[in-house]
């Protein structure tokens, strides 16, 4: 063979197996109940951050896996497996997607469905315990036909998980001696599991609660890999703009898509006052505070109020869906992996529907979690202080 060709071969070669080292192949077994059940049926890979749909499969044997990309970006990312099923409400048959569980390795009686998709990851055991009747809910056997252990390790991140292995935050108005304490054992913590994602995604969550020399300290005792992730590189940036700012600083100069698929400037630069909802299609909530916003925006918007929504899932399709059913007047944007995650430097949005309330200096005047009555009418406090200082510069 000319050498030019072997050459060829060789680097082919090379090519497809760093492919496949690119990927995680995640491997299960159904139980015996659970596969009679779905035989036929389909089952979905969901990733959990994003809640999209990764992959489907029809369930024609007990054995089967997914395949995904793996990402040294993000390491080990958290998935589910979904059957599709039926249920009963009120004597209607429904069909939904059921998640499959697996029992823990190191917490008896407890199951899971989540889990972290990691290279080298041993077997799922996954079950369906329920079955849904006219009549009520079936127990399923959860028996696997070839004695398989229901309970056993799938992979090191998981362990961390399943062994229940939490790191501690503290009042950053604590003494010394009390706070030096709490990030000690965190870090002793830190350096027995330093592979973990999950407990980076701990420090993550809390981050607020560490003053930044404790939360630096910490965050040097994960290794290479992890350090090489989003999730770090963000706690970093988090460190650099530290948080005198968190959860009041506005997004300036931030873009994100608008309705239409153009980018676009969040909020009115022109406006009185601009508020900032964070919200998403599948959440009920925020669902039901839009007509309250729709009053305000009307009684408001004349005043100098402009609101911003933003939604904070991927799945472009369904926000479109609900935008073409909600008819909301104001502007619509969206966020993508990178746009979410440079948001989360500024607002903690684990939780929504989420209000910012700033005004024309881009100063916060409020902000409100959730949908309640008591939010409402602290937020049309606030924008009856707009209304009447628009009368008053009017009757000059």
């Amino acid at each position: 063979m000319p050498k030019p060709a072997m050459l060829f071969l060789l680097v082919a070669v090379c090519f497809l197996a760093c492919k496949r080292d690119q990927s995680i192949r995640i491997r299960f077994q159904l139980s015996d109940a659970t596969f009679e059940q779905l035989k036929g049926k389909k089952l979905y890979l969901f990733h959990e951050k994003s809640r999209l749909l990764k992959d489907s499969l029809v369930v024609v044997t007990p054995e089967s896996s997914f395949l995904v990309a793996a990402d040294t970006n993000t390491l080990a990312e958290t998935y589910s497996i979904k059957a599709q099923d039926t249920a009963y409400f009120n004597g209607n048959k429904i069909p939904i997607l059921r998640p499959l569980a697996y029992h823990d390795l190191h917490r008896k009686n407890r199951i899971n469905s989540f889990f972290y998709a990691e290279q080298g990851m041993n077997q799922l055991l996954l079950f369906n315990s329920i079955r849904d009747t006219p009549e009520g809910k079936q127990p399923l056997s959860v028996r696997f036909g070839n004695q398989q252990h229901i309970a056993r390790s799938i992979g090191p991140q998981n362990d961390v998980v399943q062994k229940g292995i939490f790191l501690h935050y503290t009042d950053t108005a604590l003494q010394t001696a009390e706070r030096s304490k709490t990030i000690s054992d965190n870090i002793r913590i830190i350096q027995q599991y330093p592979y973990a994602i999950a407990l980076l995604e701990q420090l993550y969550v809390y981050k607020t609660n560490f003053r930044k020399a404790d939360l630096q300290q910490q965050l040097q005792y994960f290794n290479k890999d992890v350090q090489k992730t989003t999730l770090f590189k963000q706690l970093n940036r988090f460190l650099l703009l530290y948080s005198s700012t968190y959860e009041r600083a506005y997004p300036e100069g931030l873009e994100l898509e608008n309705a239409a698929g153009l980018s676009q400037r969040i909020g009115d630069p022109n406006a009185k006052m601009n508020l900032l909802v964070f919200w998403a299609w599948w959440c009920g909530p925020c669902r039901q505070e839009i007509p309250d916003l729709k009053r305000l925006y009307k009684a408001y918007n004349a005043s100098g109020l402009a609101v911003t929504s933003i939604s904070i899932d991927t799945n472009k399709a369904k926000w479109q869906e609900a935008l073409d059913a909600e008819k909301m007047d104001w502007d619509q944007l969206i966020v993508s992996e990178a746009t979410l995650s440079e948001l989360q430097n500024y607002f903690d949005i684990s939780a929504i529907p989420k209000l910012y309330l700033f005004d024309a200096q881009h100063r916060l005047l409020g902000k409100f979690t959730g949908y309640g009555d008591v939010n409402a009418a602290n937020l049309k406090r606030l924008l009856d202080t707009l209304q009447s200082n628009t009368k008053g510069i009017l009757s000059r």
